[in-house]
């Protein structure tokens, strides 16, 4: 038997279909696509491509759609939380998907079969998992050490596995790839988010992923004109129930709700509204006292996302006028609201907080970053294009590395047992380029304020921390915004030592706009 790839499954698929096919072929998934975006409905892609196939076509070519499972070893299958695996080669597998018309779940074990038998446990006995599986997909177990050639066709190494693999056969792409920390709330994102979706009824009724797959169907049918409305209809339960029945679901989704409600502010009046409406409860919880760190991270998530950044700045202001007890909510707006204070030359108020912490502040930020923040490369500084749709889909809590965790659900609902989640990262990004701009800031603060040698300790530490482009390029300008001809000089003077080519044209063009008789 020929052995085929699910990335072979693709071409072979297309090349029998021609010039129909295009279409479809857009939609296919790899593994860095987003698990959340949701594709054409299996069955209807299956029909079509069978009918620009030629009757009877397989997806995969007539040796494989004809080949029987004889002489393999199907006759066992291992129990993952419930669920029956049967012990299949890939090919073999891909032709039972292909007939039965279903995703393939593959299971890669490898060597531990302890730590595969609990990431399967994890995964599988999630109810919700249990009720999408025994409906659309067909569950199979390879053992990736026996099937090296299947494993090395798939991209699986050694150090990958256990994996679990989820296949679209009828449209020849890989969902999502899950490795051995993944959660059943991932495998549920990659699955809902891929099928058709119609509004949540029944036992999905209470299920967040239901809403999330009808909510991102909705989103992309510009044909109707009411899908606007379903769309924004659907994200806001998400945002106003889903953590009642998964705990952690709103604190992992946040940022991607608000940018899709922010896209619908056209097609929906009523996007506005629920922006708005979330925007007050969060301001009215900080003013009354009684937010969490968490409340205040979402307020500046909203106002970004309805371009309000200086009403948070406002919020930020006001503050200043209460008692000590909100000095922890400024404390925790400051990253967002500095750079604006900045821009505005409100020096004051950045000096008033940050007092004489001017280095601690900083150092506690930089001992918080992950090693790969810390030696980010000097592109992803100064990238400041806009990310692509599945990036934008894909940012969530789980990328920021933050140790915040997320609020309980508001009427302390429990999940049963099998569905409870894991506390999930609440967002709270940080990295070297923020860190760098913010301190800058302070810096100009700082010299403006006549605290001289504190704004030269500050970039000292930043710039010997970060010997970067971006970190002598914007205390530079920094210095040259508030007129400290010396101040620029010298930071010019120690970034010509220390940066690449690059770098160093930068400050000669910096240089240039100190006047000739600064010194004088």
């Amino acid at each position: 038997m020929k052995n085929h790839s699910y990335l072979q499954i693709t071409a072979l698929a297309l090349g029998r279909a021609a010039v129909g096919v295009s279409m479809l072929a857009g939609t296919s998934f790899s593994l860095g696509t987003d698990p959340l975006a949701p594709g054409v409905d299996l069955a209807s892609a299956e029909t079509s491509l069978r009918a620009m196939s030629g009757a009877g076509a397989g997806l995969a070519g007539a040796g494989l759609a004809g080949a029987g499972l004889a002489g393999q070893d199907s006759e066992k299958s291992t129990t993952l939380g419930g669920i029956e695996f049967a012990h299949l080669s890939f090919d073999d597998a891909v032709s039972r998907a292909e007939r039965t018309k279903k995703l393939l779940v593959v299971f890669w074990a490898g060597d531990a079969p302890q730590k595969e038998q609990a990431f399967g446990d994890r995964i599988f006995g999630d109810a919700s998992v249990q009720r999408w599986m025994s409906e659309f997909a067909e569950p199979v177990r390879i053992d990736a050490l026996d099937r090296k050639k299947d494993a090395k066709k798939n991209g699986l190494g050694s150090d990958l596995l256990p994996a679990i693999d989820i296949l679209d056969v009828a449209r020849g792409g890989r969902l999502d790839r899950l490795t051995s920390e993944a959660s059943a709330t991932q495998f549920l994102a990659a699955v809902f988010g891929s099928m058709s979706a119609e509004k949540p009824e029944g036992e999905n009724a209470n299920e967040p992923f239901s809403w999330l797959a009808w909510a991102n169907a909705s989103f992309r049918n510009g044909a109707d004109p009411a899908s606007g409305d379903h769309a924004v209809a659907a994200y806001d339960w998400c945002l106003l129930n889903a953590d009642r029945y998964r705990p952690g679901f709103r604190a992992k989704y946040f940022e991607f709700l608000l940018q899709r409600l922010a896209n619908c502010k056209r097609r929906s009046p009523r996007a506005i509204d629920v922006l708005l409406r979330e925007h007050r409860r969060l301001a009215g919880r900080i003013v009354d006292g009684i937010a969490t760190e968490s409340d205040v991270y979402e307020l500046t998530r909203v106002d970004f996302w309805t371009r309000q950044e200086l009403t948070t700045r406002d919020l930020f202001v006001a503050l200043s006028s209460k008692n000590e007890s909100y000095r922890k909510y400024q404390e925790w707006l400051f990253p967002t609201v500095v750079p604006v204070l900045g821009r505005f030359e409100q020096y004051g108020e950045i000096v008033q907080l940050v007092g004489d912490r001017h280095l601690s502040m900083f150092q506690e930020r930089i001992d918080g970053l992950s090693e790969e923040a810390r030696t980010a490369t000097e592109d992803e500084d100064d990238d400041e294009g806009s990310a692509t749709e599945a990036e934008a889909e894909a940012s969530d809590a789980e990328s920021k590395g933050s140790t915040r965790r997320s609020a309980a659900p508001s009427d302390g609902t429990e999940a049963t047992p099998e569905e409870k989640l894991t506390a999930l990262d609440y967002a709270l990004p940080d990295s070297r380029a923020d860190i760098i701009e913010d301190a800058s800031w302070v810096y100009e603060a700082l010299l403006k304020a006549g605290r001289g040698k504190d704004a030269h300790d500050l970039m000292t530490l930043i710039t010997t921390t970060f010997p970067v482009n971006k970190a002598f390029g914007l205390f530079m300008e920094r210095a040259l915004r508030v007129e400290i001809w010396s101040a620029a000089a010298e930071i010019a003077d120690l970034g010509m030592a220390v940066l690449d080519e690059r770098g160093q044209r930068r400050m000669q063009r910096l240089v240039l706009r100190i006047p000739r008789d600064a010194g004088k």
